[in-house]
């Protein structure tokens, strides 16, 4: 946005100063009256091999046709976006007889800049036995999720009739992004197959 400040219409010539390729348009403002203002549109290619987070100043000034020593400019920071994501398990351990469910909620945080689509995967570690993954399931495969947002899925576990009582399963969710897939994270939990109590009544005759 460019305003004539001064008492008489006047033209206005446009230049950009920065490191990264960058152009205004129109690259000129003409038959501006005394505070009339006119706007130009910064153009900023980020080249191919910038990372996420590396920043440009842009400056553009705006100088006076007829008098070149009249002059002002404004300066705008340009910044790479990154992808990011956060994963947490709200329950992180449960417990239940062989045969019984277990269910625990998945939370998956955009970290990052832009919207995105994680792939949800599971793996499981069992400290004994067979390992349950037939056993295990995610309600969604995928997640879509506005940058700055969360959405929650639910991890559903049956443990194994078979099961030995006090057998736990150390099972861990994967996230990745589907727009970079080296943006990655996990979280885990731990489903445990709960002790036979076993008691008598009366404790004697």
């Amino acid at each position: 946005l460019v305003k004539n400040t001064g008492n008489f219409p006047d033209n206005y010539g446009l230049t950009v100063e920065n490191v990264w390729a960058a152009w205004v348009s129109p690259t000129q403002l003409e038959n501006l009256n005394p505070d009339e203002n006119k706007h130009a549109t910064l153009f900023v290619t980020i080249p191919d091999n910038a990372n996420p987070g590396d920043s440009d100043n842009v400056t553009v000034t705006a100088t006076c046709e007829e008098n070149e020593n009249v002059s002002d400019n404004a300066t705008c920071i340009v910044r790479v976006g990154s992808f990011g994501v956060e994963v947490s398990i709200l329950e992180s351990y449960q417990e239940n007889a062989p045969g019984g469910n277990l269910n625990y909620t998945v939370r998956v945080s955009n970290t990052g800049d832009f919207d995105d689509t994680y792939e949800l995967t599971f793996a499981d570690n069992i400290n004994g036995g067979t390992y349950w993954e037939e056993n295990i399931s995610l309600d969604n495969s995928s997640l879509a999720v506005p940058a700055g947002e969360n959405r929650t899925t639910t991890l559903r576990v049956t443990i194994p009739d078979n099961a030995p009582p006090g057998t736990y399963d150390n099972i861990t969710v994967t996230a990745a992004s589907q727009a970079d897939n080296t943006v990655k994270k996990s979280a885990s939990c731990i489903a445990h197959v709960a002790r036979l109590s076993i008691s008598i009544s009366p404790g004697y005759q």
